[in-house]
Protein backbone atom coordinates (compact mmCIF):
# COMPACT_ATOMS: atom_id res chain seq x y z
CA UNK A 1 0.00 0.00 0.00
CA UNK A 2 2.67 2.46 1.20
CA UNK A 3 4.63 1.57 -2.33
CA UNK A 4 1.46 2.29 -4.82
CA UNK A 5 1.06 5.65 -2.50
CA UNK A 6 4.76 6.45 -3.29
CA UNK A 7 4.40 5.62 -7.00
CA UNK A 8 1.52 8.35 -7.21
CA UNK A 9 3.05 10.74 -5.68
CA UNK A 10 6.08 10.51 -8.01
CA UNK A 11 3.52 10.19 -11.18
CA UNK A 12 1.93 13.43 -9.35
CA UNK A 13 4.87 15.21 -8.82
CA UNK A 14 6.78 14.95 -12.23
CA UNK A 15 2.87 15.73 -13.84
CA UNK A 16 3.16 19.27 -11.90
CA UNK A 17 6.86 19.61 -12.93
CA UNK A 18 5.76 18.72 -16.70
CA UNK A 19 3.04 21.43 -16.66
CA UNK A 20 4.72 23.91 -14.69
CA UNK A 21 7.61 24.07 -17.40
CA UNK A 22 5.32 23.85 -20.70
CA UNK A 23 3.20 26.72 -19.15
CA UNK A 24 6.28 28.61 -19.02
CA UNK A 25 7.52 27.88 -21.80
CA UNK A 26 4.00 28.62 -23.65
CA UNK A 27 3.60 31.73 -21.57
CA UNK A 28 6.87 33.29 -22.89
CA UNK A 29 5.63 32.40 -26.37
CA UNK A 30 1.93 33.69 -26.37
CA UNK A 31 3.12 37.10 -24.30
CA UNK A 32 7.08 37.75 -24.90
CA UNK A 33 6.98 36.76 -28.43
CA UNK A 34 9.85 34.32 -30.10
CA UNK A 35 13.51 36.55 -29.51
CA UNK A 36 15.46 37.55 -31.98
CA UNK A 37 18.37 35.93 -33.20
CA UNK A 38 20.42 37.52 -35.74
CA UNK A 39 19.56 41.50 -36.03
CA UNK A 40 21.26 45.18 -38.05
CA UNK A 41 19.53 48.45 -37.06
CA UNK A 42 21.04 51.71 -39.11
CA UNK A 43 19.65 55.05 -38.61
CA UNK A 44 20.91 58.18 -40.12
CA UNK A 45 19.62 61.87 -40.43
CA UNK A 46 20.61 65.30 -41.63
CA UNK A 47 19.13 68.47 -41.46
CA UNK A 48 21.10 69.75 -44.10
CA UNK A 49 23.20 67.84 -46.79
CA UNK A 50 25.80 69.68 -49.28
CA UNK A 51 26.78 67.73 -52.32
CA UNK A 52 29.50 68.68 -55.26
CA UNK A 53 30.45 66.96 -58.64
CA UNK A 54 31.65 68.08 -61.57
CA UNK A 55 31.93 65.30 -64.67
CA UNK A 56 34.53 67.33 -66.32
CA UNK A 57 36.54 67.03 -62.67
CA UNK A 58 39.48 64.49 -62.37
CA UNK A 59 38.52 62.82 -59.18
CA UNK A 60 38.61 59.27 -58.59
CA UNK A 61 34.96 59.44 -57.31
CA UNK A 62 31.49 60.58 -58.32
CA UNK A 63 30.55 62.93 -56.38
CA UNK A 64 33.66 64.19 -55.44
CA UNK A 65 32.20 66.03 -52.03
CA UNK A 66 29.09 64.76 -49.72
CA UNK A 67 28.75 66.33 -46.57
CA UNK A 68 26.18 66.44 -43.90
CA UNK A 69 25.35 69.72 -40.99
CA UNK A 70 24.63 68.15 -38.77
CA UNK A 71 24.65 64.29 -38.93
CA UNK A 72 23.47 61.75 -36.71
CA UNK A 73 24.19 58.21 -37.11
CA UNK A 74 22.98 54.88 -34.87
CA UNK A 75 23.90 51.57 -35.91
CA UNK A 76 23.69 47.96 -33.99
CA UNK A 77 24.53 44.56 -34.94
CA UNK A 78 24.08 41.06 -33.27
CA UNK A 79 26.01 40.76 -30.05
CA UNK A 80 24.46 43.50 -29.46
CA UNK A 81 27.52 45.81 -31.09
CA UNK A 82 26.79 49.26 -31.15
CA UNK A 83 27.81 52.06 -32.96
CA UNK A 84 26.67 55.79 -32.49
CA UNK A 85 27.79 59.02 -34.10
CA UNK A 86 27.06 62.79 -33.94
CA UNK A 87 28.79 65.54 -35.49
CA UNK A 88 28.35 68.58 -36.56
CA UNK A 89 30.03 68.68 -40.28
CA UNK A 90 30.13 65.37 -41.17
CA UNK A 91 32.21 64.20 -44.85
CA UNK A 92 31.27 60.78 -44.93
CA UNK A 93 33.45 57.50 -43.91
CA UNK A 94 36.29 58.82 -46.23
CA UNK A 95 36.12 62.31 -44.87
CA UNK A 96 36.11 61.96 -41.51
CA UNK A 97 38.61 59.02 -41.15
CA UNK A 98 40.83 60.29 -44.32
CA UNK A 99 43.81 60.00 -42.05
CA UNK A 100 43.06 56.39 -41.40
CA UNK A 101 42.79 55.96 -44.71
CA UNK A 102 45.38 58.01 -45.91
CA UNK A 103 48.11 55.43 -43.58
CA UNK A 104 46.47 52.45 -45.94
CA UNK A 105 47.42 53.72 -49.57
CA UNK A 106 51.05 52.98 -50.36
CA UNK A 107 50.41 55.60 -53.46
CA UNK A 108 48.75 58.74 -54.87
CA UNK A 109 48.18 58.82 -58.57
CA UNK A 110 46.33 61.74 -59.82
CA UNK A 111 47.06 63.73 -63.30
CA UNK A 112 49.69 66.69 -62.96
CA UNK A 113 46.84 69.32 -64.72
CA UNK A 114 42.83 69.07 -64.09
CA UNK A 115 42.87 68.68 -67.88
CA UNK A 116 40.44 65.56 -68.88
CA UNK A 117 42.21 62.76 -70.73
CA UNK A 118 45.72 63.71 -69.25
CA UNK A 119 47.21 60.17 -68.15
CA UNK A 120 47.58 60.25 -64.05
CA UNK A 121 50.93 60.43 -62.61
CA UNK A 122 51.98 58.07 -59.42
CA UNK A 123 54.02 59.28 -56.54
CA UNK A 124 54.74 56.92 -53.34
CA UNK A 125 53.28 58.53 -50.57
CA UNK A 126 56.16 60.03 -47.64
CA UNK A 127 56.18 58.38 -44.80
CA UNK A 128 56.45 61.20 -42.62
CA UNK A 129 53.17 62.10 -44.04
CA UNK A 130 51.88 58.48 -42.76
CA UNK A 131 53.25 58.55 -39.32
CA UNK A 132 50.71 61.80 -38.86
CA UNK A 133 48.07 60.42 -40.83
CA UNK A 134 46.05 60.28 -37.52
CA UNK A 135 45.75 64.01 -37.68
CA UNK A 136 43.64 64.13 -40.59
CA UNK A 137 40.90 62.73 -38.85
CA UNK A 138 37.88 64.73 -38.30
CA UNK A 139 37.90 65.54 -34.64
CA UNK A 140 34.86 67.35 -34.35
CA UNK A 141 32.45 64.82 -33.56
CA UNK A 142 30.82 62.76 -30.82
CA UNK A 143 31.07 59.49 -30.78
CA UNK A 144 30.41 55.91 -29.16
CA UNK A 145 30.99 52.48 -28.90
CA UNK A 146 29.53 49.11 -27.19
CA UNK A 147 31.40 47.04 -26.11
CA UNK A 148 34.47 49.25 -26.13
CA UNK A 149 34.75 52.09 -25.02
CA UNK A 150 33.47 55.03 -24.85
CA UNK A 151 29.74 54.57 -24.29
CA UNK A 152 29.12 58.26 -23.78
CA UNK A 153 30.43 61.08 -25.39
CA UNK A 154 29.71 64.70 -25.45
CA UNK A 155 31.40 67.67 -27.83
CA UNK A 156 30.66 71.18 -26.85
CA UNK A 157 33.78 72.27 -28.11
CA UNK A 158 31.82 74.79 -30.48
CA UNK A 159 29.90 77.50 -28.82
CA UNK A 160 26.47 76.99 -29.89
CA UNK A 161 26.60 73.56 -31.42
CA UNK A 162 25.72 69.95 -29.63
CA UNK A 163 27.43 66.67 -30.88
CA UNK A 164 26.18 63.90 -27.96
CA UNK A 165 26.07 60.19 -28.57
CA UNK A 166 25.51 57.28 -25.61
CA UNK A 167 24.70 53.72 -25.36
CA UNK A 168 22.79 52.57 -22.78
CA UNK A 169 20.82 49.49 -21.55
CA UNK A 170 24.02 46.82 -22.28
CA UNK A 171 23.93 48.02 -25.61
CA UNK A 172 20.46 47.66 -26.65
CA UNK A 173 20.05 51.15 -27.07
CA UNK A 174 22.43 54.14 -29.29
CA UNK A 175 21.60 57.79 -29.47
CA UNK A 176 23.20 59.87 -31.32
CA UNK A 177 22.15 63.82 -31.33
CA UNK A 178 23.28 66.63 -33.25
CA UNK A 179 22.19 70.22 -33.47
CA UNK A 180 23.36 73.75 -34.57
CA UNK A 181 21.81 76.98 -33.00
CA UNK A 182 22.07 78.75 -36.33
CA UNK A 183 24.38 79.95 -39.33
CA UNK A 184 24.28 81.72 -42.33
CA UNK A 185 26.05 84.50 -44.51
CA UNK A 186 24.11 87.80 -45.48
CA UNK A 187 22.88 87.76 -49.23
CA UNK A 188 23.14 83.62 -49.41
CA UNK A 189 21.34 81.79 -46.89
CA UNK A 190 20.20 81.86 -43.31
CA UNK A 191 19.19 78.80 -40.83
CA UNK A 192 18.05 79.56 -37.60
CA UNK A 193 18.04 76.02 -36.11
CA UNK A 194 19.06 72.67 -37.69
CA UNK A 195 18.77 69.36 -35.14
CA UNK A 196 19.67 65.49 -36.14
CA UNK A 197 18.89 62.75 -34.05
CA UNK A 198 18.82 58.70 -34.54
CA UNK A 199 18.38 56.41 -31.76
CA UNK A 200 18.24 52.21 -32.25
CA UNK A 201 16.30 50.27 -29.29
CA UNK A 202 16.78 46.68 -28.83
CA UNK A 203 13.55 44.36 -26.80
CA UNK A 204 14.32 40.80 -26.29
CA UNK A 205 11.53 40.59 -29.65
CA UNK A 206 12.14 43.19 -31.48
CA UNK A 207 14.56 46.21 -32.97
CA UNK A 208 13.13 49.48 -33.61
CA UNK A 209 15.52 52.22 -35.74
CA UNK A 210 14.54 55.90 -35.84
CA UNK A 211 15.61 58.71 -37.69
CA UNK A 212 14.50 62.42 -37.07
CA UNK A 213 15.64 65.45 -38.70
CA UNK A 214 14.42 69.20 -38.77
CA UNK A 215 15.45 72.75 -40.12
CA UNK A 216 13.95 75.67 -38.94
CA UNK A 217 13.30 79.76 -40.44
CA UNK A 218 15.12 79.41 -43.55
CA UNK A 219 16.04 82.17 -46.18
CA UNK A 220 17.88 81.67 -49.15
CA UNK A 221 19.10 83.67 -52.26
CA UNK A 222 18.58 86.93 -50.40
CA UNK A 223 15.31 86.13 -49.61
CA UNK A 224 13.91 84.88 -52.87
CA UNK A 225 13.19 81.27 -50.77
CA UNK A 226 11.79 81.79 -47.64
CA UNK A 227 10.62 78.26 -45.63
CA UNK A 228 9.59 78.20 -41.80
CA UNK A 229 10.16 74.62 -41.12
CA UNK A 230 11.17 71.13 -42.91
CA UNK A 231 10.70 68.13 -40.74
CA UNK A 232 11.55 64.65 -41.63
CA UNK A 233 10.66 61.25 -39.91
CA UNK A 234 11.70 57.62 -40.85
CA UNK A 235 11.01 54.51 -38.30
CA UNK A 236 10.68 50.90 -38.86
CA UNK A 237 10.04 48.18 -36.30
CA UNK A 238 11.07 43.89 -36.77
CA UNK A 239 10.65 40.97 -34.94
CA UNK A 240 12.32 38.71 -36.87
CA UNK A 241 9.04 37.57 -39.21
CA UNK A 242 8.05 41.06 -40.06
CA UNK A 243 9.09 44.47 -40.39
CA UNK A 244 6.67 47.76 -40.11
CA UNK A 245 7.53 51.03 -41.58
CA UNK A 246 6.57 54.59 -41.43
CA UNK A 247 8.02 57.60 -42.81
CA UNK A 248 7.22 61.86 -43.95
CA UNK A 249 8.56 65.08 -44.54
CA UNK A 250 6.21 68.11 -43.51
CA UNK A 251 7.00 71.63 -45.13
CA UNK A 252 5.51 74.61 -43.39
CA UNK A 253 5.90 78.02 -44.91
CA UNK A 254 7.66 78.18 -47.71
CA UNK A 255 8.03 81.29 -49.72
CA UNK A 256 8.79 82.07 -53.44
CA UNK A 257 9.24 85.91 -53.38
CA UNK A 258 7.26 86.70 -50.68
CA UNK A 259 4.18 84.24 -52.04
CA UNK A 260 3.38 81.21 -50.55
CA UNK A 261 4.45 78.16 -53.13
CA UNK A 262 3.96 74.21 -52.66
CA UNK A 263 6.59 71.86 -53.82
CA UNK A 264 6.53 68.47 -55.16
CA UNK A 265 8.36 66.06 -57.24
CA UNK A 266 7.44 68.43 -60.06
CA UNK A 267 9.26 71.55 -58.91
CA UNK A 268 7.44 74.65 -57.28
CA UNK A 269 3.76 75.93 -57.88
CA UNK A 270 3.08 79.17 -56.39
CA UNK A 271 -0.25 78.50 -54.44
CA UNK A 272 -3.53 78.54 -55.80
CA UNK A 273 -3.15 77.02 -59.38
CA UNK A 274 -6.50 77.23 -60.53
CA UNK A 275 -6.04 81.07 -60.61
CA UNK A 276 -5.02 81.88 -64.44
CA UNK A 277 -2.76 84.41 -63.52
CA UNK A 278 -0.77 81.97 -61.23
CA UNK A 279 -0.33 79.51 -63.62
CA UNK A 280 1.28 82.21 -65.94
CA UNK A 281 3.83 83.06 -63.01
CA UNK A 282 4.24 79.26 -62.67
CA UNK A 283 5.13 78.45 -66.04
CA UNK A 284 7.35 82.25 -65.55
CA UNK A 285 9.09 80.46 -62.71
CA UNK A 286 9.63 77.27 -64.09
CA UNK A 287 10.97 78.71 -67.42
CA UNK A 288 13.62 81.11 -65.21
CA UNK A 289 14.37 77.92 -62.94
CA UNK A 290 15.73 75.90 -66.03
CA UNK A 291 16.95 78.67 -67.67
CA UNK A 292 19.44 79.71 -65.11
CA UNK A 293 20.11 75.60 -63.97
CA UNK A 294 18.15 75.97 -60.64
CA UNK A 295 15.95 73.02 -59.44
CA UNK A 296 13.61 72.63 -56.63
CA UNK A 297 12.08 69.22 -55.84
CA UNK A 298 10.54 67.30 -53.25
CA UNK A 299 12.20 64.02 -52.76
CA UNK A 300 8.96 62.21 -52.29
CA UNK A 301 9.30 58.73 -49.12
CA UNK A 302 10.38 55.72 -50.43
CA UNK A 303 9.51 52.24 -48.68
CA UNK A 304 10.24 48.76 -48.64
CA UNK A 305 10.11 45.99 -46.92
CA UNK A 306 10.70 42.22 -47.38
CA UNK A 307 9.80 39.94 -44.56
CA UNK A 308 11.76 41.29 -41.23
CA UNK A 309 13.96 42.94 -43.47
CA UNK A 310 13.23 46.54 -44.91
CA UNK A 311 14.46 50.01 -45.19
CA UNK A 312 12.35 53.73 -44.95
CA UNK A 313 13.65 57.42 -46.14
CA UNK A 314 11.94 60.39 -45.36
CA UNK A 315 12.05 62.49 -48.52
CA UNK A 316 14.10 65.94 -48.41
CA UNK A 317 13.47 69.24 -50.25
CA UNK A 318 16.23 69.33 -52.88
CA UNK A 319 17.91 72.17 -54.19
CA UNK A 320 20.33 71.82 -57.20
CA UNK A 321 21.96 74.35 -59.14
CA UNK A 322 24.14 73.16 -62.52
CA UNK A 323 26.51 75.51 -64.26
CA UNK A 324 26.69 74.01 -67.36
CA UNK A 325 23.82 76.47 -68.47
CA UNK A 326 25.54 79.51 -67.06
CA UNK A 327 29.02 78.87 -67.41
CA UNK A 328 31.60 82.26 -66.86
CA UNK A 329 34.76 80.34 -69.04
CA UNK A 330 33.47 78.60 -72.03
CA UNK A 331 34.63 75.08 -71.64
CA UNK A 332 35.87 75.07 -68.14
CA UNK A 333 35.06 72.79 -65.62
CA UNK A 334 31.21 72.35 -64.56
CA UNK A 335 30.17 72.55 -61.24
CA UNK A 336 26.32 70.87 -59.77
CA UNK A 337 25.97 71.80 -56.22
CA UNK A 338 22.79 70.01 -54.41
CA UNK A 339 21.18 71.06 -50.83
CA UNK A 340 19.12 68.86 -49.82
CA UNK A 341 16.88 70.19 -46.65
CA UNK A 342 15.87 67.52 -44.26
CA UNK A 343 15.63 63.93 -44.79
CA UNK A 344 16.01 60.33 -42.83
CA UNK A 345 16.64 57.10 -43.57
CA UNK A 346 16.11 53.64 -40.82
CA UNK A 347 16.87 50.06 -41.83
CA UNK A 348 16.49 47.02 -40.26
CA UNK A 349 16.88 43.04 -40.96
CA UNK A 350 16.58 40.62 -38.66
CA UNK A 351 15.98 36.68 -38.44
CA UNK A 352 14.01 34.95 -35.39
CA UNK A 353 15.73 32.84 -32.85
CA UNK A 354 14.84 30.01 -30.48
CA UNK A 355 12.35 30.76 -27.42
CA UNK A 356 12.80 27.33 -26.15
CA UNK A 357 13.64 27.44 -22.36
CA UNK A 358 13.78 23.26 -21.45
CA UNK A 359 17.53 23.32 -21.15
CA UNK A 360 17.98 21.36 -24.21
CA UNK A 361 19.99 22.25 -26.99
CA UNK A 362 17.83 23.37 -30.55
CA UNK A 363 18.39 21.54 -32.93
CA UNK A 364 20.05 24.93 -34.98
CA UNK A 365 21.97 27.22 -33.02
CA UNK A 366 20.08 31.03 -33.81
CA UNK A 367 21.72 32.93 -36.49
CA UNK A 368 24.43 35.33 -35.59
CA UNK A 369 26.68 37.62 -37.27
CA UNK A 370 29.29 38.74 -34.55
CA UNK A 371 32.28 37.48 -36.47
CA UNK A 372 33.71 38.35 -39.75
CA UNK A 373 33.22 41.66 -41.00
CA UNK A 374 31.30 42.95 -37.55
CA UNK A 375 33.97 42.24 -34.95
CA UNK A 376 35.67 45.33 -35.93
CA UNK A 377 34.26 47.74 -34.20
CA UNK A 378 35.94 51.12 -34.20
CA UNK A 379 36.14 52.60 -37.22
CA UNK A 380 32.95 51.60 -38.77
CA UNK A 381 32.34 52.30 -42.62
CA UNK A 382 28.75 53.80 -42.06
CA UNK A 383 27.48 55.17 -45.64
CA UNK A 384 27.08 59.25 -45.50
CA UNK A 385 24.45 60.67 -44.02
CA UNK A 386 23.86 62.86 -47.03
CA UNK A 387 21.01 61.86 -49.65
CA UNK A 388 23.20 61.45 -52.49
CA UNK A 389 21.92 62.59 -55.64
CA UNK A 390 17.89 63.23 -56.31
CA UNK A 391 17.92 59.50 -58.22
CA UNK A 392 19.57 57.70 -55.27
CA UNK A 393 18.06 57.93 -51.78
CA UNK A 394 19.80 56.56 -49.06
CA UNK A 395 17.74 53.78 -48.80
CA UNK A 396 19.12 52.82 -51.81
CA UNK A 397 22.39 52.60 -50.62
CA UNK A 398 23.23 48.30 -49.38
CA UNK A 399 21.80 47.71 -45.76
CA UNK A 400 25.05 45.96 -44.61
CA UNK A 401 29.19 47.16 -45.25
CA UNK A 402 32.11 46.22 -45.05
CA UNK A 403 34.12 47.42 -41.68
CA UNK A 404 37.27 49.19 -41.80
CA UNK A 405 40.19 48.77 -39.32
CA UNK A 406 40.73 49.98 -36.25
CA UNK A 407 40.51 54.01 -36.36
CA UNK A 408 43.26 55.48 -35.12
CA UNK A 409 43.35 57.07 -31.30
CA UNK A 410 41.73 61.23 -30.76
CA UNK A 411 44.01 63.96 -31.38
CA UNK A 412 44.07 67.36 -32.20
CA UNK A 413 43.74 68.47 -35.91
CA UNK A 414 46.45 70.63 -36.87
CA UNK A 415 45.67 73.21 -33.61
CA UNK A 416 41.75 72.21 -34.47
CA UNK A 417 42.18 73.94 -37.83
CA UNK A 418 42.64 71.58 -40.53
CA UNK A 419 40.73 69.22 -42.30
CA UNK A 420 37.33 69.79 -40.77
CA UNK A 421 37.65 73.83 -40.89
CA UNK A 422 38.55 72.82 -45.14
CA UNK A 423 35.29 71.00 -45.40
CA UNK A 424 33.00 73.07 -43.58
CA UNK A 425 34.56 75.66 -46.15
CA UNK A 426 33.82 74.09 -48.65
CA UNK A 427 29.89 73.91 -47.83
CA UNK A 428 30.66 77.84 -47.48
CA UNK A 429 31.59 77.45 -51.27
CA UNK A 430 28.88 75.51 -52.09
CA UNK A 431 25.94 77.57 -50.34
CA UNK A 432 27.52 80.62 -52.36
CA UNK A 433 27.39 78.73 -55.36
CA UNK A 434 23.55 78.24 -54.94
CA UNK A 435 22.74 81.27 -53.60
CA UNK A 436 24.52 82.56 -56.96
CA UNK A 437 22.09 81.03 -58.84
CA UNK A 438 19.29 81.87 -56.45
CA UNK A 439 19.94 85.40 -57.13
CA UNK A 440 20.13 85.73 -60.64
CA UNK A 441 16.42 84.09 -60.53
CA UNK A 442 15.68 86.59 -58.84
CA UNK A 443 16.00 89.02 -61.76
CA UNK A 444 14.42 86.72 -64.54
CA UNK A 445 11.21 84.89 -61.98
CA UNK A 446 8.66 87.56 -62.81
CA UNK A 447 9.85 89.69 -65.76
CA UNK A 448 8.81 86.62 -67.95
CA UNK A 449 5.27 86.63 -66.78
CA UNK A 450 2.54 88.24 -69.37
CA UNK A 451 2.00 91.35 -68.58
CA UNK A 452 -2.13 90.86 -69.43
CA UNK A 453 -2.91 91.27 -65.60
CA UNK A 454 -1.65 92.85 -62.79
CA UNK A 455 1.00 90.88 -60.85
CA UNK A 456 0.45 90.67 -57.49
CA UNK A 457 4.50 91.02 -57.12
CA UNK A 458 5.03 94.03 -59.10
CA UNK A 459 3.30 96.48 -56.62
CA UNK A 460 5.67 98.79 -55.54
CA UNK A 461 6.50 98.68 -51.82
CA UNK A 462 4.67 101.44 -49.37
Amino acid sequence: MRRRRARVALVAALALLFIGSSTAVLAQTSDGGTPLGGYKLDARAQAINVLHDSPTFPSPTHPDFDGSVPAAQSTTDTGPIGHGLAAIFWPGPLGGNFGSALNQINQVCAPVLPVPGLPPVCVPTPQQLKDHSSQFNDPIRAETFYPQAPQNADNGSIPGVTMKSQITDNGKKVESFGALDGFGSAGVGIAASLTAKTTNTLTDTTGTSEATSEADNLVLGGGMVTIGRVFSTAKITTDGSKATADAHTTIDGLKIAGQGATVDDQGVHIAGQSNPLHKQINQAVAQALAKSGLTIKLVQNENSIDGATGSVTAGALVIQYEDDKDQLVKGGIQNSFTISLGGATASVDSSQGSNSDLGEAPAEAAPTDTGGDNTAVAGLEIPPAGLGSVATPPSALPRSTRRASVSQPFRPILNSFGLAWGLVLFAVIAALGLGFGLRRVTDDVFAEAPAAAACPLEEPKR
